[in-house]
């Protein structure tokens, strides 16, 4: 349920977990209607692509996406084109929060989360699209943030920014990616939060780097938000991985 918010949101909001300034452009998604695709204002705001044994629905407040059956399946949703994940106009902030996996019989390893944002004009697995700007995380702590341009690649395996291994990958509840790429270079930060506790991680591009995916994204003429579960080569008949999230939020201008 994707809401508009230019000061204080959902319960999570208020907490101090996402604070979002008077100037920003804000969204808001609480996922407490029952239906995934459809918002207050934007019908279908959220695009799935369909995929054998996977499955996204909204329960209790949350959005669930569920990849089970095999190696390497992937539940994957879309938002439309949004002004306010533009980040090569001013500082966008991708929020997820309330953040948890839960598998069985699929090792923490290949217990799978990919988000961020994209360019791709169709609804369809992240390793099919090009034009990313993504963080790829597993529940063993495996965690890399990187871009690409092309079709084909991994989220995991693209032009990599950072790759790192952090502590208690099972107790982080939220992510917040910030991007900017106004200027010469694209600027990022990650922030990882564990019951409280934050840690993150930032960096840049090279201009050379930013100017390549700037032409390919602004070619493309669209920004999206992409999230996806994926189960990895441990995940056999009837096991499964899910990503449960309780609130996504974009601003625009917020840095």
């Amino acid at each position: 349920m994707m809401k508009k918010y230019n000061a204080v949101g959902c319960a999570a909001i208020a907490a101090g977990l996402c604070v979002v300034s008077a100037a920003a452009q804000s969204f808001v998604d609480c996922f407490d209607n029952g239906v995934v695709a459809e918002s207050d204002s934007i019908s279908r705001f959220w695009r799935e692509a369909k995929s054998a044994d996977c499955a996204v629905s909204e329960n209790a407040s949350a959005l669930i996406l569920r990849s089970e059956g095999a190696p390497s399946r992937r539940a994957t949703i879309l938002s439309k084109n949004m002004d306010e994940a533009d980040f090569w106009s001013a500082p966008v902030s991708l929020k997820i929060i309330g953040f948890s996996f839960d598998q069985y019989g699929v090792t923490a390893a290949d217990t799978i989360f990919h988000f961020g944002f994209t360019a791709h004009h169709t609804e369809m697995a992240m390793r099919n699209m090009k034009d990313l700007f993504v963080v790829s995380f597993r529940k063993s702590g495996d965690l890399k943030l990187a871009w690409n341009t092309v079709e084909g690649v991994n989220p995991e395996d693209g032009n990599i920014l950072r790759s790192e291994t952090v502590s208690d990958g099972a107790d982080v509840d939220s992510f917040d990616l910030q991007v900017n790429g106004s200027g010469k270079k694209l600027v990022w930060k990650l922030i990882l939060g564990r019951n409280g506790k934050l840690e993150a991680f930032s960096g840049e591009l090279s201009a050379p780097d930013t100017e390549t995916l700037k032409e390919a994204w602004q070619s493309a003429g669209r920004s999206r938000i992409v999230l996806e579960s994926q189960t990895g080569g441990s995940a056999g008949p009837g096991e499964y991985v899910e990503v449960r999230i309780d609130q996504v939020t974009v601003d625009l201008g917020s840095e």
